[in-house]
């Protein structure tokens, strides 16, 4: 029994839409390009020592004219690399069908506009399958819910539990490592 590998995907704004897009942009304030490619704004290499200057991820320039979304550590030393299939790097591959993450990292804000959106509604679990659809919500820093951005938070978390129709499988968990 062939079972595939967890999928991790990033939906929010420093998030390409897709590989020719940040090549034609030069990058962003967040990829920012090197001589072998662009370094991943959101992880640094997980098997090296977090003592080692050159761990970043990068997008290297021979897998972004290919297509393909795949990372590789910056240290001469390492040979760690994710393959297509377990991050997508994207907009347009979270957008496809087949790719879906298991994990999405996302803000509030980017779910607020992608709730209404049809081209993106599925990657949030809105219009799919029930086996599709999130089980687990991770609210980071929950202790900064509260005042008028914890109520529109909550206002953008109703809207989005109503789209998906039936909830009672999706288990809501705050984060916080400052909890008093």
């Amino acid at each position: 029994n062939h079972k595939r590998k967890v999928r991790i995907g990033a939906f929010f704004g420093p998030t390409p839409f897709d590989a020719q897009s940040l090549e034609n942009d030069k990058g962003s304030d967040k990829w920012v390009r090197k001589s072998a490619g662009y370094v991943c704004p959101w992880f640094n290499c997980p098997t090296c020592d977090d003592r080692e200057v050159n761990s970043e991820l990068i997008w290297r320039f021979s897998d972004l004219k290919r297509g393909v979304e795949s990372l590789s550590c910056s240290s001469e030393n390492c040979n760690f690399s994710t393959n297509d299939d377990e991050l997508i790097l994207t907009r347009r591959s979270l957008t496809r069908s087949d790719r879906i993450p298991d994990i999405l990292f996302t803000t509030t804000e980017t779910l607020n506009t992608r709730i209404s959106d049809l081209w993106s509604r599925h990657v949030f679990g809105i219009g799919v399958k029930s086996e599709q659809r999130p089980r687990y919500l991770l609210l980071d820093e929950i202790h900064t819910f509260e005042g008028a951005s914890g109520a529109q938070n909550a206002l953008t978390l109703r809207r989005w539990r109503k789209a998906l129709g039936r909830t009672d499988q999706l288990h809501w968990v705050g984060l916080s490592a400052t909890l008093d």
